[in-house]
């Protein structure tokens, strides 16, 4: 009789290659899986349904769920280089010198810019008196 031991657990008999896999899979740990483990033959992606009550921004079409094997966790995400920081579930804020590039993207660059256009004038200012 055919056996395959995976992460320490005998598979003994037919060896259907679904079953295999999903063993396989079950040994990696939340979040580090291969997508081949993401697939939908393997698992449902929670993360469809209600965004699997996870914080999301819609506006920036952002979202703090991530589908695992196991299921799915809530993890503030990286989005174009900047780390969101919060719990995952009710609140992600954009952390960093980059968040600008996020959300909000008018009024705080239109702000930097401003504020730039006043230092100058302020530099200016000085050296005529």
């Amino acid at each position: 009789m055919p056996t395959l031991i995976i992460n320490n657990r005998q598979y003994k008999g037919k060896l259907d290659k679904g079953a295999v896999l999903k063993a396989v899979c079950a040994g990696f740990q939340e979040t580090t899986e291969p997508t081949v483990c993401l697939s939908e033959d393997m698992e449902t992606n929670e993360c469809l349904k209600n965004n699997g009550g996870c914080w999301q921004d819609k506006k920036a079409n952002i979202t703090a769920c991530k589908d695992t094997f196991r299921g799915m966790v809530c993890e503030c995400p990286l989005v174009e280089g900047v780390q969101f920081k919060g719990d995952g579930y009710s609140n992600c804020e954009a952390a960093g010198p980059g968040r600008c590039k996020i959300n909000n993207r008018g009024y705080k660059m239109h702000r930097t810019k401003l504020h730039s256009l006043q230092t100058s004038r302020k530099t200016v200012e000085e050296k005529e008196t």
